[in-house]
């Protein structure tokens, strides 16, 4: 059993494959900036003679400014075809929640199938995030107050007992 079906998995897929074009395009619109910034320092320190080692800047301020447009541009696109396509992932993933959540949990043995009560929805919710995680609760190591310092108290008392005379000042 497939959940969710390979049509929902496929509008996910697009989204998601959306959204990396839209990050790709703004990638390219700041290598456009950079280098149309990059080129304008090395014409404006060509024409001032700062740094005569540096050959001549074969760069045309016209050619920099469009250079710098192009970036603006693919930049701002990127951003917003990004916000549009990372709006329909969220109400994607959302809505295959919502439909084929009942079916995961059956799936994975946590529910049966006659029961679909929305109680149930909830309890069936926090037990599939319990059982997707890699690391559950209980494998994560729990550290407790660090060793005693070389005045044989632990940090965190230091600290409350500064905190608790810089109260009791004010």
């Amino acid at each position: 059993m497939d959940v969710p079906p390979r049509s929902a998995r496929e509008d996910v897929e697009r989204a998601e494959n959306a959204f990396g074009q839209a990050r790709l395009l703004g990638g390219w619109g700041l290598l456009y900036l950079a280098a149309a910034g990059a080129g304008a320092l090395h014409t404006q320190a060509s024409v001032q003679d700062r740094l005569s080692w540096l050959a001549p800047s074969p760069w045309d301020v016209r050619l920099l400014a469009v250079l710098a447009a192009v970036g603006v541009l693919a930049g701002l696109t990127g951003y917003l075809r990004g916000r549009a396509a990372i709006a329909a992932l969220a109400g994607l993933a959302e809505s295959c929640y919502d439909l084929y959540g009942l079916d995961l949990a059956e799936a994975l043995g946590l529910i049966g199938s006659e029961s679909g009560s929305t109680p149930q929805l909830v309890d069936s919710g926090a037990a599939v995030t319990e059982r997707s995680h890699k690391l559950s609760v209980e494998a994560v190591p729990q550290y407790g107050d660090p060793e005693p310092n070389a005045h044989g108290s632990s940090p965190y008392e230091a600290w409350e007992t500064e905190t608790e005379n810089t109260e009791h000042k004010n």
